[in-house]
């Protein structure tokens, strides 16, 4: 029984993607970590307009990298025969109109 992944390359590609992964995850936890922080700062010392700024930019970058960690998951879970644990299962169904509806 052969592996999906027959050759050295797509192993390390494979291997890249995941580490890549984990490498965004783990800098998303430091900039939710950071919020968090900087949020209760303000709190105790009432606000600041550098910290409200550095919030705002964290959000920005978590909203990148979660992206980015998204599209990597699709792409992991495509090279390994899982997409639908990644993806939302797209509504199959037609809906049929009831008498007198308007679809």
């Amino acid at each position: 029984m052969s592996s999906k992944f027959d050759t050295k390359e797509e192993n390390e590609h494979l291997a890249a993607l995941e580490q890549e992964k984990a490498r965004l995850e783990n800098a998303c936890a430091h900039l939710e970590r950071s919020n968090v922080e900087l949020g209760q700062a303000i709190q105790a010392d009432g606000e600041d307009a550098e910290y409200a700024e550095a919030i705002r930019e964290n959000k920005n970058v978590l909203s990148d990298y979660q992206e980015k960690i998204y599209k990597l998951s699709v792409e992991i879970a495509g090279i390994k025969g899982q997409i639908d644990q990644v993806t939302p299962e797209q509504q199959q169904q037609q809906q049929q109109p009831e008498d007198g509806q308007w679809l």
